[in-house]
């Protein structure tokens, strides 16, 4: 009957000696409160086994199995001398061998109703720092700006303007690239996209690591609003197909060439 993996916090590790006897204790309870008294002279001495392979005291062991045998079967609920109608203190120290057991033994002098507890002074968050990759929550529904960037030292003015129902990082610009690879793969006819329509004319790359997202609009409608707003904005520097902008009412240019001169 197996009762443990044989490993335990061992005596002779720089751990304050109430943890030890805490961790032990708990070891020894665990296992002979959920074990029927037939069984339990054969658990205690595997537990005795396991305490001293970990380099525990044989007395130690021997009076903390007797206790815990005691207490389950006269149901005894010890008080560690602390009275009844008193809540203990409970202190909270850094652990630093030799010094903290005699902290602990001046300050009991000066009230024993005191229980400690110890910490290391170094934790694991003071030693690695965070370096877990924060994951990029989508956004659903934007318009979207990519620069041309020219070609062969050419410098170009030029942009496009798009938008999505998708997120435009993670989904859109992907796109975008994987369509201008195709370029240097022989494809050089017109197409119906103007972004790539512009680069096979053209000869021209566009700059896909400045790309920025202008806005992000969830209805479709204002959307595609939005897009057309935008290339207006932009007017000859947009190189989209100017019929994406037919759908804007006059009055409504109007106030986008203020705007424009204006801004």
């Amino acid at each position: 009957m197996e009762i443990s993996s044989g490993r335990i916090l061992n005596d002779h590790s720089a751990h304050p000696a109430q943890m030890k006897q805490n961790i032990i204790k708990s070891f020894i309870k665990r296992n002979l409160k959920l074990t029927d008294d037939k069984y339990e002279k054969e658990i205690s001495l595997k537990i005795k086994r396991i305490l001293i392979e970990n380099n525990y005291p044989v007395k130690q062991i021997e009076k903390l199995i007797k206790d815990v045998l005691f207490q389950k079967h006269s149901n005894i609920i010890h008080n560690n001398n602390v009275q009844q109608n008193q809540d203990p203190k409970f202190v909270s120290l850094p652990y630093v061998k030799g010094l903290t057991e005699k902290i602990q033994y001046d300050m009991r002098n000066l009230e024993n109703n005191i229980k400690f507890g110890n910490q290391p002074l170094k934790k694991l968050n003071t030693i690695f720092t965070n370096t877990k990759t924060k994951m990029r929550v989508p956004k659903y529904g934007a318009c979207y700006l990519i620069p041309c960037k020219g070609n062969n030292g050419v410098q170009c003015s030029c942009c496009y303007i798009g938008e999505t129902k998708r997120d435009p990082i993670l989904d859109r610009l992907p796109e975008h690239v994987r369509k201008h690879k195709k370029i240097s793969n022989g494809i050089s006819n017109p197409t119906t996209d103007a972004c790539l329509n512009h680069a096979i004319i053209k000869k021209h790359n566009f700059d896909f690591e400045n790309f920025k997202v202008l806005d992000y609009v969830g209805n479709h409608f204002i959307r595609k609003d939005m897009e057309s707003l935008y290339i207006h904005k932009y007017g000859k520097s947009a190189v989209n197909f100017k019929v994406d902008t037919q759908n804007l009412g006059e009055s409504v240019k109007g106030v986008v060439q203020i705007f424009n001169k204006y801004s």
